[in-house]
């Protein structure tokens, strides 16, 4: 009984003993990134990401770039994943030296309208991609005119005279731009959706013949073209007459629908059924003048039966002047293209030492975008 007391006394000191060195050992060591869990030998992060431009027409190129840090002790590589709207298009590497940044590019391109999320490294920013804008070139190839004003004179330019009409396009979808070197060609036309020539922009020549085949050509493949004529002018009738429609030398008048310049500032309200002409109830002619058609041409607007084409520019109805509805306003359709001919420049005009906005009259301003959405192919804007 004794005997096996001492034994278990002797194991009890053995085990006892064990614990006490085991404790006074010091502890294995481990390996370095244990000794700080919040940084890897070599870990990343993605700073910032920027899209440029944010937002793009249909078929534009973006670059995309993105600053790529390495928080950790040593060198790495870093995989960048690009991601539009969660998916994976394309992935690059880059090798950072610890404690260093580097910024990786990326190029993409959307064909479809709509707004993207565009992601890398846990960053994410949009991207807007539009239907691409139609253009409209105006020509000033030939020379731009002066209306005089008074003491002032209003130069008709994209950026002047013709400033509210590239203002409303421009808001409503469309991209504008003056066309100030000639000659006029096939290829200069090639991105056009419209050309628009008015009467004031043939001060210094006249349209060359090749010039008119050329807008020929573009009318036919799918172009839209807007002629804008004013009282006596004749400039364009070689290249109206192509689509079935003439300017004729002479001024429209009203007695009872004219405002300003008695009679001849006047309200068209007698209209076609057509596009164009949908919820007009009339718009601003001044000094207009009177137009004829011929298939495949077809009259949008007439003057009403007291109007008459005024010969002499005395504003009274003189024996053999002509009255009646008299057109002022046509389309026609050749070829996958079509044309507009309006027989007056300044209905679309701003006349800032007079205030005068033609846009404002009426319902002008409807009037010019019915015109620009139906040769442009596209709806009608809002």
């Amino acid at each position: 009984m004794k005997s096996n007391f001492i034994k278990y006394v002797a194991l009890a000191l053995v085990l006892l003993t064990l614990i006490a060195v085991g404790a006074c050992r010091p502890a294995p060591a481990q390996p370095w990134p244990h000794e700080n869990p919040l940084v890897s030998p070599s870990g990343f992060a993605v700073v910032s990401l920027d899209i440029t431009p944010p937002e793009v027409t249909a078929g534009e190129t973006v670059a995309i770039t993105a600053v790529v840090e390495n928080i950790g002790g040593s060198e790495g590589t870093y995989t960048a994943v690009l991601t539009v709207d969660g998916a994976t298009v394309e992935t690059k590497e880059v090798a950072l030296a610890a404690g260093t940044s580097k910024t990786v590019s990326f190029s993409l391109v959307k064909d479809k309208p709509g707004t993207y999320q565009v992601g890398i490294g846990g960053l994410t920013s949009s991207l807007k991609v539009i239907e691409e804008k139609p253009l409209v070139l105006f020509d000033e190839s030939h020379g731009v005119g002066k209306i005089q004003v008074g003491p002032s004179a209003v130069s008709m330019t994209v950026d002047d005279g013709y400033r509210s009409l590239a203002s409303l396009l421009s808001n409503n979808g469309f991209d504008v731009k003056p066309l100030s070197k000639g000659p006029i060609t096939e290829e200069i036309l090639s991105n056009a959706s419209v050309f628009l020539l008015h009467a004031y922009a043939f001060t210094t020549s006249p349209l060359l013949q090749s010039e008119i085949e050329s807008i020929e050509k573009f009318v036919n493949r799918g172009g839209g073209l807007l002629l804008l004529g004013e009282s006596g002018y004749m400039q364009d009738n070689a290249l109206a007459g192509k689509f079935g429609i003439s300017l004729l030398p002479f001024v429209v008048c009203d007695p009872t629908d004219s405002t300003h310049v008695q009679p001849f500032h006047l309200k068209v309200h007698n209209f076609a059924s057509h596009e164009i002409t949908n919820s007009i109830s009339g718009f601003q002619l001044d000094w207009g003048q009177p137009l004829t058609v011929h298939p495949p041409a077809f009259p949008l607007a007439f003057g009403d039966e007291d109007c008459w084409t005024e010969n002499d520019y005395n504003g009274v109805k003189n024996e053999g002047e002509y009255s009646g509805e008299i057109i002022v306003a046509a389309a026609s359709t050749y070829g996958n293209g079509r044309v507009v001919v309006v027989g007056d420049s300044s209905a679309f005009a701003n006349l800032d030492p007079i205030n005068y906005v033609g846009l404002l009259e009426y319902d002008t301003r409807r009037f010019a975008l019915n015109i620009f959405a139906w040769l442009s192919q596209r709806p009608p804007q809002s």
